[in-house]
């Protein structure tokens, strides 16, 4: 059975375990809590909650409070040999006694003695380390249970495909019975929703349409109420500005979208039963709360509960042509009853949490399941062979020499060559038991790796570190990289990373360190590692390791593999690593795969690391790109690498902000002016914001402008907010005066909203004035925009 397939059932009982945990959680403490938006925030902690912490656990290696349990292990476990005994072959081999043959009162020193008189090859083979097999029934059964997994691991995957072509299916349909919708062109209708939408401070477009096929109003995606023709007939103004209100209020919140995730975690997650209850759970209070900010919108609760009950009118049960489950306006029932009742007895609702309190909450609750909740681990099944006894005897005595210092096990002589020193880690992690260990060693290196990778002293100010650099804490020399493996107990590499002078968290995971090691021996053991590896993940962070070392193999190899790898993924990372290297040959192995490589995402990452490795050639490489055939984005991706580039570079993004004719590569240039000393770039900014037919672009010259000090970028802010004849532009330099450090006074803004002929620009003068006093507008409208699931809309109908 493929490791692929192992480590997908690890992580579908990992999920079954913490989902289950979050949703009993949410269910419980929903009963306590008050408020609609403290239960939604938790039951939408609890849906999401188990996929994170699922995928957190089984992808860190971390081992949680209460243990990790392996899955599909072919390996019986090694004994410890924390008090290892001597074996002497000089005396003769009687029977050994076995435990249970013994006296209960025997001391340790008779055992001892009986384990000394057995054979010196019956006796390492029986007292001191796992046999090279399993016995048959064992490994009948380690088989039987991996092919168990491996069809319900199937299973699972045909019957998730099934329930999402009938999620998709039921989608489609929707939309088909909707194609005959038309616009409303009802003045009265229009000016209602412009209305709400000014009250509200909701400033995207809606779109309001007309089809006969649905019985209710209904939030769509994308921005759009649907009514039915007798909205428009058969209610009173007060109904149909409350019934309007409520659908805004799923738009706001993204409703629409949110449920058809949440309707996708259902079908993908079949066997978890309680995610329908949180489904159900969840639709309840985002009608709830659509309802409270209806009420508060319009001011009138009352109208919107005499709408609920003459909607809910409409709706006939079995004649309806719009699947079962979509009459979010006013679906019949208990809960449509509760609704009403207590829109009839609303007075302003009570006072809620804030969005950071709640979601401080939903944190807590993911962060508890995810340090403590029991997770399943997957291993790769690889039997070792028999061992030698000679090398076993070796390795037992080099085993009782390890050191311990500071949680750290350390090799006893780190003069030894690397690969023996990696043969006694795998030995060490086996012999002690451990799931997995971090096994470390550094790595002397010249090379210019840039920010958060620098290699000297000098280069590292280590208070600014967040904890101790990863070099102190294995006790390598600081200018030294560090390369780190996390290795499972069958001596699987599962993980990568390379660290110079910055934090690496260990967690709870044991670290074997084996001292310092040369440059070539170390890339010729990622080599073989990495030429060997089928994971393309954990080959692309292989190659990622080799390319932090020097020496005369390692861009050859690097151009190799971004040359000829089948992964994309992989040849992404070896042209990043490239950039380590500022020589001819890594330039050339780059601009060939600007030119050839088929993958847009491989193109891309060479032009980035063009830009990166700072050559003395980079720069009219990149303005050669720009000014070629190459597609739009390529080119984009070369003027955001002229600007990591440095040098001289400012002058072509000068030239592009002014002259390139496609706005995206032009906006790129002027995004990228921002990394410039404000004497170089304010004036050029200023010049390409009063730029005629380049919206976009002067746009983003009035947003980069906000982002240099005051005593620059105030003046020119100020004179477009003022005078440019595009009101978008002009807004935006508005929003940047409220931005910028420093702070622009505020009687400019306190000006512009009194006096600027436009009604936007005046408005987003008090908008920014609000965000700098501390109020943020648009909190009613989304109450919890970090939790937000989407309810009330067709995409949850089912």
């Amino acid at each position: 059975m493929s490791e692929t397939v192992m480590r997908a059932a690890a992580w579908l009982l990992t999920y079954a375990m913490h989902s289950t945990l979050l949703l009993a959680a949410a269910a419980l403490l929903a009963r306590r809590v008050r408020g609609e938006a403290w239960r939604e925030t938790l039951w939408k902690a609890a849906l999401v909650g188990g996929l994170v912490t699922a995928t957190a656990q089984t992808q860190s290696g971390y081992d949680p409070a209460f243990g990790t349990v392996w899955l599909g292990r072919t390996v019986e476990p090694v004994p410890s040999i924390a008090t290892p005994l001597p074996i002497d072959q000089s005396k003769p081999s009687p029977a050994v006694e076995t435990p249970a043959e013994a006296a209960p009162g025997a001391s340790t020193s008779a055992s001892a003695s009986s384990s000394r008189s057995a054979g010196a090859s019956a006796s390492t083979a029986s007292s001191s380390a796992a046999p090279a097999d399993p016995p048959v029934s064992a490994a009948s059964t380690s088989i039987d249970r991996r092919r168990t997994v491996e069809l319900a691991v199937t299973a699972w995957a045909l019957i998730a495909m099934l329930l999402l072509v009938r999620v998709a299916w039921r989608q489609t349909r929707l939309w088909h019975m909707l194609r005959g919708r038309t616009d409303v062109t009802d003045e009265a209708m229009r000016g209602m929703v412009a209305g709400l939408r000014r009250n509200a401070g909701l400033w995207r477009p809606i779109r309001l349409t007309a089809c006969a096929a649905t019985p209710t109003p209904l939030a769509l995606g994308g921005g759009e109420v649907c009514l039915p023709p007798r909205f428009l007939t058969d209610l009173d103004p007060e109904q149909q500005r409350s019934a309007l209100a409520h659908e805004l209020a799923h738009l706001a919140r993204r409703d629409p979208a949110w449920h058809f995730a949440v309707g996708v975690i259902q079908a993908v997650f079949f066997f978890q039963p309680l995610n329908r209850l949180a489904r159900l759970r969840l639709r309840e209070s985002a009608e709830f709360l659509c309802d409270e900010w209806a009420a508060r919108q319009t001011g009138s609760p009352l109208g919107l509960a005499r709408c609920l009950a003459e909607v809910a009118s409409w709706v006939a049960p079995g004649r309806t042509p719009i699947p079962a489950g979509t009459m979010a306006m006013a679906e019949g029932g208990s809960p449509l009853v509760q609704r009403v009742q207590r829109l009839t007895t609303w007075r302003g609702g009570s006072h809620q949490a804030s969005v950071a309190v709640r979601a401080a909450g939903a944190v807590l609750l993911v962060l508890v399941v995810a340090l403590a909740a029991p997770s399943v681990a997957s291993t790769a099944g690889r039997r070792h062979p028999a061992p030698d006894p000679a090398r076993t005897e070796a390795v037992r005595e080099g085993a009782m020499q390890a050191v311990v210092q500071d949680g750290i096990i350390r090799h006893p002589q780190p003069s030894e060559p690397l690969a023996r020193r990696w043969e006694w880690a795998v030995e060490e992690i086996a012999r002690r038991r451990l799931n997995r260990a971090y096994v470390t060693y550094s790595i002397p290196t010249t090379l210019e790796l840039g920010d958060g990778w620098s290699t000297d002293s000098h280069g590292v100010n280590l208070s600014e570190l967040d904890g101790a650099a990863v070099n102190h804490v294995v006790g390598a020399p600081l200018e030294d990289v560090v390369i780190i493996f996390l290795v499972a107990r069958d001596g699987e590499v599962e993980r990568v990373a390379a660290r110079a002078a910055v934090e690496f968290e260990f967690g709870r995971v044991p670290v074997v360190w084996l001292g310092r090691a040369e440059g070539d021996e170390s890339f010729a053991h990622l080599r073989r590692l990495a030429d060997r590896q089928r994971n393309p993940d954990l080959r692309e962070t292989l190659v990622g390791a080799i390319g932090v070392h020097r020496g005369d193999a390692t861009v050859p190899y690097l151009a190799a593999v971004l040359g000829r790898d089948g992964s994309n993924g992989v040849r992404q990372e070896a042209a990043g690593a490239l950039a380590h290297h500022r020589t001819d040959e890594a330039l050339t192995a780059l601009t060939t795969a600007v030119e050839r490589d088929g993958s847009e995402d491989v193109r891309h990452e060479a032009v980035e690391a063009i830009g990166w490795m700072r050559h003395p050639r980079s720069v009219a490489l990149l303005r050669e790109i720009v000014a070629s055939r190459h597609d739009a984005e390529t080119r984009r991706t070369a003027v955001e690498a002229l600007g990591e580039s440095g040098g001289d570079a400012f002058e072509s993004l000068r030239q592009i902000a002014l002259r390139e004719k496609d706005q995206e590569v032009a906006r790129q240039a002027v995004e990228s002016m921002e990394g410039y000393p404000p004497e170089q770039a304010v004036a050029v900014l200023e010049q390409v914001a009063w730029l005629p037919d380049r919206a976009d672009v002067s746009r983003q010259a009035a947003e980069s402008l906000g982002r240099f000090p005051a005593p620059w970028a105030v003046e020119p802010l100020d004179s477009i907010a003022r005078t440019h004849p595009d009101t978008e532009v002009a807004q935006q330099a508005v929003e940047s005066l409220g931005k910028i450090p420093g702070g622009a006074p505020d009687g400019y803004l306190i000006d512009l909203s009194r006096t600027h002929p436009d009604e936007g620009v005046r408005e987003e003068a008090l908008d920014a004035l609000a965000r700098r006093r501390g109020a943020e507008s648009g909190d009613e409208i989304d109450p919890d925009p970090d939790f937000e699931i989407d309810f009330g809309s067709p995409n949850q109908r089912e």
